[in-house]
């Protein structure tokens, strides 16, 4: 009899050793499952990943289209480096452009606008423009007289000067502007150079006007147009 009863409990000993085996080697499948497919959801988000990046390169403009000067798109419109030379000249009143030594037209960006950078000599002037590349505007402009000799001033006195208002007349004439229409006009007497010179200044609008004349002989040795933004 003991020996029976002896046999069972051996007998449920082993059923329940191959139990706890076989639910082990149960777990140990699953695990092994589970990280061998771990690299393959890995390699699945990466490679979404990537498409989603070539997607987002193709959307993407450039750098270089991203830099670019808004103005080269209205290329076509401009006027041309010899459209800008010759409106230069026109407003010297130079008829021939032979007349004249060119040192540069350039077509130069400033503050997201197109213009034209003229410069040029005649005789002993030398003219700098400032041109609108689209419209043709004169931005500004100025031009000084070279090597410019004064009368001496041992040979007049004060009361030679031709007077302030003389020289706002010949700045007003100069730039084609009436004295009703300038405003903030200043007009003094300052020596340069050991010559003696009225400045004038004044503004049109939102354009800045400012001479330098020769106290003595009314002569324009410097002038500029400036144009405010």
């Amino acid at each position: 009899m003991k020996n029976i009863c002896h046999k069972s409990a051996l007998t449920k000993r082993i059923v329940f050793l191959l139990l706890a085996v076989a639910l082990f080697c149960s777990i140990s499948a699953g695990a092994f499952a589970v990280q061998y497919a771990k690299p393959v959801n890995v390699k699945i988000s990466r490679d979404a990943s990537d498409k989603e990046k070539n997607v987002t390169a193709q959307l993407r403009p450039s750098f270089a289209e991203t830099t670019q000067p808004t103005s080269s798109a209205n290329s076509s419109n401009y006027i041309g480096e010899r459209k800008a030379k010759s409106i230069a000249l026109n407003h010297a009143g130079i008829e021939e452009e032979s007349a004249v030594t060119f040192l540069g037209c350039k077509l130069d960006y400033d503050d997201g606008r197109a213009e034209y950078d003229v410069e040029f000599f005649k005789g002993n002037t030398e003219y700098d423009y400032e041109i609108d590349a689209e419209s043709g505007t004169i931005l500004s402009y100025d031009y000084d007289v070279e090597s410019y000799t004064p009368p001496s001033s041992k040979n007049f006195s004060s009361t030679s000067y031709i007077g302030e208002q003389k020289a706002k007349s010949i700045a007003l004439s100069h730039a084609g502007v009436s004295s009703k229409d300038a405003t903030r006009m200043q007009c003094k007497l300052d020596r340069d150079d050991g010559q003696m010179v009225y400045e004038v200044e004044f503004e049109v609008g939102r354009t800045e006007y400012e001479y330098e004349i020769d106290a003595i002989s009314g002569t324009i040795y410097q002038s500029e147009k400036e144009f405010d933004d």
